[in-house]
């Protein structure tokens, strides 16, 4: 998914949203008062705290990585009446502070995968602080040369720690927080076709966020503590099933080693992150309680190094299985197994193009959550990931080309069609 997408994602679902929202409740910890959607905006700084090498004139010369600024949106929701904070956050694009004329470089902190915990729960015009971590995939280039001449992307997954304090101001959250690698954060970078060396990435992030809650759940508060909704849900029984639809910005993180692709340390496998829409369609059963559905993802990435092109893409139509596994204020969390029908290939181009594809049947394992503060709802917000323990494409003088992938689907809006 472009990242013009992804704007157009948030305006649409918060101009959509907007009209269901209602100020976050404090006191009682009821189901409707258990989550609240947040979307929002943050800017990102990155002192100059990374490292780096390049080649002159066959001499390897040090460098610092530039401070940066670095704009991203969030998405996410607060759970737990208000003690715990999830969602991810996607980069778009960075501003380098007094970049060298001798190397260019391009940080990307990637699409993360926030987890924050409140020990005093969030309430109005107060401060709280907040501690946590993230699943964090960092992305690195640079170049050099009078036509800049580019190097891969390099990659790798951290978790580093977070800490900051947030104030809530109606619905509105603003936060200063600050992101730190305990370890040093260090990739085997290619130089050039056939060197590597050692770059280390900046290892702390200050940042400044604003988030709107949207509330979407406390307006059926009073019928289900009236005893309405229960009355009604037993009634209508096996007539609650029916037909969904869902869909949502995803990620994919490389879960296996990568290894270099073709012979080029610089072309390793490409798939480490990549951000695309996860569109699903299915039925649901009221009385066992679970869901049978088509889930369908296009995910591409392509890796550009010193003058070579590799670029790997998949469609998965996949089958999946679902069974809720209880229900706890409305969070209701699932899992399942999933068969799936891929189609994968890679591209590889030097002096000539090199294609490989494949249709392949695998079989991997679902599990999330939804956020049901009733089963009456006409649409639900979806945590969902997707786990294959091994997808591969043969390649006969290489490695092969990975594409065992974490799919993470933090938030998907699920509408039951039918209802309302």
């Amino acid at each position: 998914m472009k990242l013009s997408r992804l704007f157009l994602l948030f305006i649409l679902v918060s101009s959509s949203l907007s009209a269901f929202a209602q100020p976050y409740s404090e006191g009682r910890h009821t189901r409707h008062r258990f989550a609240q959607l947040t979307m929002g905006l943050e800017a990102g700084f990155f002192p100059s705290t990374g490292t780096t090498s390049f080649l002159e004139q066959d001499q390897l010369i040090s460098t610092r990585i530039p401070a940066q600024l670095t704009p991203r949106i969030w998405i996410g929701g607060l759970h737990f009446w208000g003690h715990a904070d999830f969602g991810v956050v996607f980069p778009v694009g960075g501003i380098r502070l007094n970049p060298s004329d001798e190397l260019t470089t391009h940080y990307d902190p990637g699409v993360e995968s926030i987890a924050k915990w409140y020990p005093w729960a969030i309430t109005r015009d107060k401060v709280r602080p907040y501690l946590g971590f993230s699943a964090k995939p960092e992305s690195y280039r640079q170049g050099t040369g009078e036509d800049q001449l580019q190097g891969p992307w390099g990659w790798k997954v951290s978790t580093p720690i977070l800490a900051g304090v947030t104030y809530m101001r109606k619905n509105h959250l603003w936060e200063f927080g600050a992101t730190y690698h305990p370890a040093a954060s260090t990739i085997a970078y290619p130089i050039s076709r056939l060197e590597v060396a050692s770059t280390t990435l900046p290892r702390t992030m200050f940042s400044i966020s604003w988030k709107y809650m949207l509330d979407t759940t406390i307006g059926a508060e009073e019928s289900w503590e009236s005893g309405r909704t229960e009355e009604i849900t037993q009634k209508l029984g096996s007539r609650l099933d029916g037909w969904f639809v869902g869909i949502g910005p995803s990620s994919a993180w490389l879960t296996g080693p990568s290894s270099a692709q073709y012979g080029y340390p610089g072309l390793r496998t490409a798939m480490v992150e990549a951000v695309y829409a996860d569109i699903v369609a299915g039925y649901y059963w009221f009385k066992p309680d679970l869901n049978l559905n088509l889930a369908f993802r296009t995910i591409q990435s392509t890796t550009e190094s010193y003058g070579l092109t590799h670029q790997q893409s998949r469609k998965s139509l996949g089958l999946e299985f679902t069974k809720y596994l209880g229900d706890y204020h409305g969070f209701t969390p699932f899992t399942g197994p999933i068969a799936s029908v891929e189609w994968l290939r890679s591209d590889f181009k030097e002096y000539e193009r090199t294609i490989i594809k494949d249709r392949q049947i695998r079989f991997g394992l679902t599990a999330g959550w939804d956020i049901r503060p009733n089963k009456l709802q006409y649409f639900y917000l979806r945590t969902n990931l997707r786990w294959y323990p091994q997808l591969e494409l043969a390649n006969e003088r290489f490695s092969p080309v990975r594409f065992h992938n974490l799919e993470v689907n933090f938030i998907q809006f699920v509408w039951m069609l039918g209802r309302r």
